[in-house]
């Protein structure tokens, strides 16, 4: 199926008034980021038409590069079945729409030029979570050591410029899965100028996990700089009084503590102590929201 056509369907007029408007003081949505540099940041306005084309008409989300929209194309000249997306039930992607229309999504005005908006709550569907951006993706069979991972979130062999492997997306799945159940970072790895820093990130690490183990420092080419000899923390920024039970007081429920226990076992030092990725998606804490057989949610 092939269809072309010149007619351009008429954008939606959406509402400039009868909106929350939140205090500019407050930091929301991609402002909370550590990272976060307005800058960087295409400041988006709803109903705006890019490319002469596609307008935007919600704001689903945001990340450490960019914010995400759902946009409508307003001259879709090349329909074909490759290039159709079919949500599970059509009136997902409308329902956004409109509801932005009738109940006009809470914002920050920062002046002409920037507005920050608050993401819609997408409803999920029954289907399984799949990967798909890749931009970042790497061969297993080689050897790494370059730098990968946003500041915030890279693991300890990262920092500390060895080599490594895919244990490091099991740290990155325990800071995920962090930042889905608490309300603050597990790391802020800021100084007192508020730039990210690998002296204060590494301080951190230590405050939740505890001393690194001598034969991991002495593998890094740069362990020395933050280790003496015996392992003791050079001081090169202090340790924070904080723990890891004390980061997710703000955590509320019956699974927390098998929640803390997944973070325990994910989040070590030496990569060589972290449980492989078809371990720990038996660990109990991820399992129990499938519901499956007992004997299919035991840790393997």
């Amino acid at each position: 199926m092939s269809t072309s056509s010149s007619a351009q369907a008429v954008p939606r007029i959406f509402p400039t008034s009868g909106f929350e408007i939140l205090d500019s003081a407050e930091l929301i949505e991609e402002e909370t980021l550590p990272t976060y540099n307005a800058e960087k940041y295409y400041p988006v306005r709803l109903g705006e038409i890019l490319h002469g084309r596609y307008q935007v008409v919600a704001k689903l989300g945001y990340g450490v590069t960019s914010t995400v929209w759902l946009g409508r194309d307003l001259s879709p000249e090349d329909l074909q079945l490759k290039n159709l997306l079919l949500p599970g039930d059509p009136k997902n992607f409308s329902g956004l729409e409109d509801s932005e229309i009738e109940a006009p999504s809470p914002r920050k005005v920062l002046g002409p030029e920037r507005t920050i908006y608050t993401s819609h709550i997408v409803v999920p569907g029954n289907g399984l979570p799949l990967l798909s951006d890749f931009g970042e993706a790497r061969f297993s069979e080689e050897e790494h050591d370059e730098d990968i991972m946003p500041n915030l979130y890279r693991a300890p062999e990262v920092v500390l410029k060895m080599k490594w492997d895919n244990k490091v997306d099991v740290w990155s799945i325990a800071l995920m899965a962090w930042d889905m159940v608490c309300s603050q970072t597990l790391f802020d790895g800021r100084n007192s100028d508020g730039l990210f820093d690998d002296r204060v990130h590494l301080a951190e690490m230590v405050a939740i996990m505890g001393p690194p183990p001598i034969e991991f420092i002495k593998r890094s080419k740069v362990g020395s700089v933050f280790w003496d000899e015996d392992g003791k923390w050079k001081d090169l920024a202090p340790v924070p009084n904080m723990t890891l039970e004390e980061r997710a007081a703000d955590i509320q429920g019956p699974d927390k503590e098998a929640f803390l226990k997944l973070m325990r076992r994910a989040l070590t030092w030496d990569p060589a102590d972290r449980p492989a990725a078809g371990e720990l998606i038996f660990d109990e804490w991820l399992m129990k929201g499938l519901q499956l057989p007992a004997h299919l949610s035991k840790n393997t």
